[in-house]
């Protein structure tokens, strides 16, 4: 009887591990392994000269840094030529890539803690 309410509190209670990621110093190490990760693929792909690896890379941190781009510039509706967009588009997209490599191993660590800190007050 004690041995089966031992085991059901150790599946009510989340894991050591789930905590540690759940806390403010889980949640740092996350974001630093995701930042290590990036930049890693990121001087891989520049040693390598694997252009595959470059574009997903850069797609990822296009994604993130187009992401905070959207949240700095204004909604506002621009009246421009076809050319003028064209160029508009160059630009916002080589400057997300840009921001992208600094935000998006924050972004990804800081979503991959509230995930586990939401699983981890579940249980």
């Amino acid at each position: 009887m004690e041995n089966e309410q031992n085991q059901q509190n150790e599946i009510n209670q989340p894991s050591k591990f789930k905590e540690f990621l759940a806390g403010k110093l889980g949640k740092l190490a996350v974001t630093i392994i995701s930042a290590l990760i990036i930049w890693g693929s990121m001087v891989a792909a520049t040693a390598t000269n694997s252009t595959v690896l470059a574009f997903v890379v850069a797609g990822i941190c296009g994604y993130w840094g187009w992401r905070s781009l959207n949240r700095i510039t204004p909604d506002i509706f621009l009246w421009m030529s076809f050319t003028g967009w064209i160029i508009y588009f160059f630009i916002k997209g080589a400057l997300a890539v840009m921001i992208g490599v600094f935000v998006a191993p924050f972004a990804i660590g800081k979503k991959v803690a509230n995930a586990v800190s939401d699983y981890a007050t579940e249980k």
